[in-house]
């Protein structure tokens, strides 16, 4: 049994262990009172769909952190009238993070209008681009550009990628310079909208009806989800979050339980379900991982041997700590979660939130 423990700021997390349903948010939006919250975060949404529930949800779930979110809405569609106004509103606010949410019905509007589909995605990417060294320029404030969801519907079946000017390829060909100028590009981070929508499915995540009376991005019931990835990115960037996991050793790392069958009798190899368990603790680039191997704290590594000895879990090391016990049970669980003050976040299964300790620990 393994455990994921997210570490942040004064107060356990608690947004993923409570219901993220929509009209519970939405009720709790009502009535928020932040004025002890712990932290407070500025952020402005700029969007060119409806963002009003957005806001509120957001507002809901930062809250449940104690954490106060002021959020400035932009104006409906106004992304670039107020990010190319030196005297907007936005600027006034003075946002610590700025989201740009874009939809991908006004993107698929804007290709059908386009007379020229095969610069459509230079022109889109530049036009972030711009968007980003304007605002850059008048603001220090980092970023969140949203990817674009992939439309549901292809006109040219499994031929849609293959066909250069069809809809599907251009979106994927956005998101992915997208992601390419971002990782150049200072102040400016990524929020996968579209592997949101693909985890709940494309075809659930759109809701025509109310995109056509009220321009919402997505389903109300998923208005949360979105919320959520939002808020962990701007929060995630503050540093009030740090990761860590919790493994069992035994049928986890290796195969068998090395009490019974001993250091050799494990499956820890190249071959068979040895091999499995290889990949499980090297991941899929072990010289990527190894780099960031100073990152780790291991706390109660069992001492194996060589054979057994795991000093890099490269697959881990995009946690901050990990954590090894020979048996997660119950009351192991419970000693790393009054070790680190955690409290359990369900998400994962046996995931669990936690905030980092106010002595650094």
């Amino acid at each position: 049994m393994n455990f994921l423990i997210s570490l942040r700021g004064h107060d356990a997390m608690k947004h993923a262990m409570l219901s993220l349903d929509y009209f519970a948010l939405a009720k709790e939006a009502k009535a928020l009172n932040t004025s002890g919250a712990a932290k407070v975060i500025r952020i402005a949404l700029l969007a060119d769909c409806a963002t009003q529930h957005l806001a509120d949800i957001m507002r809901a779930i930062a809250a449940r952190n104690n954490v106060q979110a002021q959020v400035y809405e932009g104006n409906y569609d106004g992304v670039d009238l107020e990010i190319l106004d030196p005297n907007s509103a936005l600027y006034a606010f003075n946002p610590q993070y700025v989201v740009i949410l874009l939809s991908s019905e006004k993107l698929k509007a804007h290709l059908y209008a386009s007379g020229d589909r095969r610069s459509f995605a230079d022109e889109t990417v530049g036009r972030l681009e711009n968007l980003w060294s304007a605002f850059r320029a008048q603001s220090q404030a980092t970023i969140i550009q949203s990817t674009f969801v992939l439309p549901s519907e292809r006109a040219f079946g499994n031929y849609e990628l293959k066909v250069a000017d069809s809809v599907g390829s251009i979106f994927t060909e956005i998101n992915y310079r997208l992601s390419v100028k971002a990782r150049e590009a200072k102040n400016v981070l990524l929020n996968d909208v579209d592997f949101i929508a693909a985890s709940v499915g494309r075809t659930e995540w759109f809701d025509a009806r109310m995109w056509n009376m009220a321009k919402t991005p997505c389903r109300l019931e998923h208005l949360p989800l979105l919320a959520q990835s939002l808020l962990d990115t701007a929060l995630a960037a503050s540093g009030m979050f740090a990761k860590c996991v919790v493994l069992d050793l035994d049928n986890t790392l290796w195969g068998g339980v090395i009490g019974d069958d001993g250091l050799e009798g494990i499956a820890l190899g190249e071959f068979d379900e040895g091999e499995a368990f290889v990949g499980f603790q090297t991941g899929s680039d072990p010289r990527q991982h190894r780099r960031r191997c100073s990152r780790i704290r291991s706390i109660g590594v069992a001492r194996m041997g060589d054979r057994g000895r795991l000093s890099s879990p490269y697959y881990f090391l995009q946690y901050q700590y990990v954590v090894f016990r020979l048996g997660v049970d119950p009351p192991a669980i419970s000693s790393v979660l009054r070790s680190f003050a955690c409290s359990r976040d369900r998400r994962f299964g046996g995931a669990m939130a936690a905030p980092r300790r106010s002595d650094g620990r």
